[in-house]
């Protein structure tokens, strides 16, 4: 069979009626979905977390500083997450998917976008300080070390995706497009954004701080992915003790 011919009938394989759907219990390990046209159906709320300036920090550092940097951040925000009850489910070169499921989601995953934030500000930033500041290039462009967090809540289909020896799991879903693009768009020192869905969720300690004072911005009609979502932003952070 020709290679034209085996992808004309996968897009029609893949293309045709309705796909199969379960519900799982927990966030599914990718050997539990099965290839073919069949999905795991949830209600998650998804954080994606981005790296700023990354494309200019690789090109800035050594290769091997670089990775250094990455490492260390990625192993403690994965931490973090796990620490609050969410899974990270895929790294995209400079971010990540997290998800959360049950009724504290919306909490949870609020609270881990936080303790992310005050980890990359208060213990790894002033670890690599240094190495910015020792840098000319990196002095040049005036680079610092900074994440921003996207998060939105909805239904999610999670399809494996390839084919048999090489593939990996898609998660499909408004949440999970709405949180990496939110992460990308918000800009310092507003560092976390959440869509109306994760904010009507939210009680008010997650709202208000010990003082009383509103921790996030007034809604900002924001079009993501062809709506206009009604977006807050924060600058806030949860300590880790």
């Amino acid at each position: 069979m020709s290679l034209k011919t085996q992808l004309q009938q996968k897009v029609s394989e893949y293309l045709k009626g309705n796909y199969t759907t379960y519900e799982p219990r927990a966030i599914p390990e990718p050997q539990e979905i099965p290839l073919g046209n069949q999905a795991a159906k949830l209600e998650a709320t998804a954080l994606f977390i981005d790296i700023r300036q990354s494309s200019n920090i690789a090109n800035a550092f050594r290769l091997q500083t670089a990775a250094k940097m990455v490492k260390a951040y990625f192993d403690g925000a994965v931490r973090i997450i796990g620490h609050n009850s969410g899974r990270v489910r895929s790294f995209n070169g400079d971010g990540m998917l997290a998800l959360f499921l049950g009724d504290q989601r919306f909490h949870n995953a609020v609270k881990a976008a936080m303790e992310v934030e005050w980890f990359a500000g208060n213990i790894l930033r002033p670890r690599l300080d240094g190495y910015f500041e020792n840098n000319r290039a990196a002095m040049g462009q005036r680079l610092v070390f900074e994440i921003g967090c996207g998060l939105d809540d909805s239904s999610i289909f999670a399809v494996r995706v390839g084919i048999r020896g090489t593939n990996d799991v898609a998660w499909v879903g408004k949440g999970t497009n709405t949180a990496a693009k939110l992460a990308s768009k918000v800009s310092q020192p507003q560092s976390i954004g959440i869509t109306r869905e994760i904010y009507s969720h939210l009680d008010r300690s997650y709202k208000y701080d010990m003082y009383g004072a509103h921790m996030w911005s007034e809604e900002d009609p924001e079009e993501i992915g062809g709506q206009v979502r009604a977006i807050r932003t924060t600058s806030y952070w949860s300590v880790i003790s």
